[in-house]
Parts: C-alpha cells; sequence; structure tokens
C-alpha cells in the first residue's frame, strides 16, 4: 500500500486509483486507510480540484517506514525464493529496490 502511495502523483492518489492499484474492495481500503491514518503513515487531504474528493498522501513518517521496510521485503523475498535465486541475484533485487526506495521518497518530497 505504502509503495502505490509513494510512487503515486507527488500530490497524491484518489481512493480509486488506489483501490485499482492494490486490487482491493473498496470498504478494504477504507479500512485500510484508517489504520494507516491512526498510525501516522497516511493522511487524506481535500482534493483542490474537486472540493467532494480526497488524496492520499504519505506523511513523513509513512516515508520514513516505507524506507525502513524496503530490506525487510527484500529479506522475506529471499528467504521465500532463495533457493530459486543465486545470492548474486538476490544482491541485485535487493539493490534495485533500495533504488526504488529511493526514487519513490525523492518523488514524495
Amino acid at each position: 500500500m505504502l509503495l502505490n502511495v509513494a510512487t503515486g502523483p507527488k500530490d497524491g492518489l484518489r481512493p480509486t486509483e488506489l483501490a485499482d492499484r492494490v486490487l482491493i474492495t473498496k470498504s478494504g481500503l477504507t479500512r485500510l486507510l484508517d489504520r494507516l491514518v491512526e498510525r501516522g503513515y497516511i493522511e487524506r487531504r481535500a482534493c483542490a480540484s474537486d472540493r467532494r474528493g480526497q488524496l492520499i498522501v504519505l506523511t513523513t513518517d509513512g516515508r520514513r517506514a516505507f524506507r525502513r521496510a524496503a530490506p525487510n521485503v527484500v529479506r522475506a523475498i529471499g528467504t521465500l525464493f532463495g533457493d530459486r535465486f543465486s545470492e548474486r541475484e538476490v544482491t541485485e533485487l535487493r539493490l534495485a529496490c533500495e533504488r526504488i526506495a529511493a526514487a519513490a521518497e525523492a518523488m514524495t518530497t
């Protein structure tokens, strides 16, 4: 979820766009967004072009959590798929994920 918000437009994603990206029901998305708001990772902002609409954006804490999660995701992938990939391939994947995380952070700051 944080990946999709982090790599989305700088001004935020509409909830319907986010639901399409994460393949989750509208009610499931609402519950997940509520939990992420409670944790301080995202915030809902009014849409400047449509007062009825909302935009979902990462907070500073959300960017930090996203950056911290990237190595754990890479390790989990390594655990799940490690016997199918060489050490070199796992290293390349880790480096690629770190570059993606850095690029996503740059897009949201």
